[in-house]
């Protein structure tokens, strides 16, 4: 495949809060790929649709297939109205439920409806062969940041949940932290509002010790990387009626995240931590990461917060077009790197 390609990467997050577009051209300058971001967008989900795939969870095989082809049907609409050329389009697809200890994971969102919609080759599916490999099929990031991000030894991801990538002694570890942006919309409705803006709210409440404590002994963030959740499981562990003002959860929440991200940079020590997603916008969050940290936190502009995890996307695609590996193992703990994905064209 030429060196040169335009990619569309497509993602949507756990808070279902829009769908990002993100065109962008890749260029292989020798062992070095260079990219330009042509033109992103995020596309409000439509209210219908939106309450489907946040209760997809739920649905029957039949119920499920057809949301699957009319989010796939829906997303191809709204692709063929981009005033855009690219070569393949890459989509993560929603997560309907993510359980890797069972060898089980479902993204939706039509791949092959897609292809037909747009006539543009088309790759989904990226995580199952990782976990049919023995891998947790998530993150899938890591060898985007990798190859794209050299200038940087680590990574976070503020979204619906936080997730991070470190260097460790030449080699890249990887997993899930905690929960995040679904917790903290959740109780900013609860409170009014449709979400914190930078932290406000969190800042006005006080810290509930039992409720902290309870987060703390939970046993996933006793586990090492790689490790990973699905939207089920912080359904069932963190989005509870609690008998306690809101503020005063989001508040204790914020000091569990910040609390489970320094404890990271403290074990991996990174000199520079790129933070991406939502959750860069918090600034009460990031300011507890940085007072906590020697790590220089960096925010970019906000064309990258929004539209990494979109444009390493049309990145994975692209690899796997190339026949390359683009899921690296020692971030998933499957026993070999691969290059996975479902190509319709």
């Amino acid at each position: 495949m030429q060196d040169k390609t335009t990619a569309l990467g497509i993602m949507s997050g756990s808070s279902l809060d829009g769908l990002d577009f993100c065109v962008v051209e890749f260029e292989k300058n020798g062992h070095q790929w260079v990219y330009e971001i042509v033109h992103s967008e995020t596309v409000e989900i439509p209210g219908k649709l939106k309450t489907q795939l946040a209760l997809s969870s739920a649905l029957g095989p039949r119920n499920l297939q057809e949301l699957d082809q009319n989010y796939g049907r829906w997303i191809g609409e709204n692709i063929n109205t981009l005033k855009q050329s690219f070569d393949l389009i890459a989509l993560h697809g929603h997560t309907v439920f993510h359980s890797p200890q069972k060898g089980q994971s479902l993204q939706i969102g039509n791949g092959q409806i897609i292809n037909q919609l747009t006539k543009v080759p088309t790759v989904t599916n990226f995580r199952n062969l990782d976990i049919r490999l023995g891998g947790q099929g998530a993150p899938l990031v890591p060898m985007g940041e990798k190859l794209l991000f050299s200038e940087y030894d680590s990574f976070l991801n503020l979204g619906g949940i936080c997730n991070g990538t470190f260097s460790l002694d030449g080699k890249w570890i990887a997993g899930d932290i905690s929960p995040l942006n679904q917790v903290i919309n959740y109780f900013s409705d609860k409170a009014g509002f449709p979400f914190d803006d930078g932290g406000q709210i969190a800042a006005s409440g006080k810290v509930n010790q039992t409720l902290l404590t309870n987060w703390k002994d939970i046993d996933f963030f006793r586990l090492s990387f790689p490790k990973s959740m699905g939207n089920q499981w912080v359904k069932e562990h963190f989005l509870t009626d609690f008998d306690y003002p809101s503020a005063d959860v989001l508040r204790t929440f914020s000091v569990f995240v910040s609390a489970e991200i320094t404890t990271l940079l403290d074990l991996y020590q990174p000199k520079r931590v790129l933070v991406t997603g939502g959750g860069a916008y918090n600034t009460f969050l990031v300011d507890q990461i940085r007072s906590q940290t020697r790590s220089e936190i960096v925010i970019p502009e906000r064309q990258l917060i929004e539209f990494k995890e979109a444009l390493i996307f049309a990145f994975l695609g692209l690899l796997k077009m190339r026949g390359e590996s683009n899921v690296l193992s020692s971030c998933t703990g499957a026993s070999k790197d691969s290059c996975s994905g479902d190509v319709y064209s």
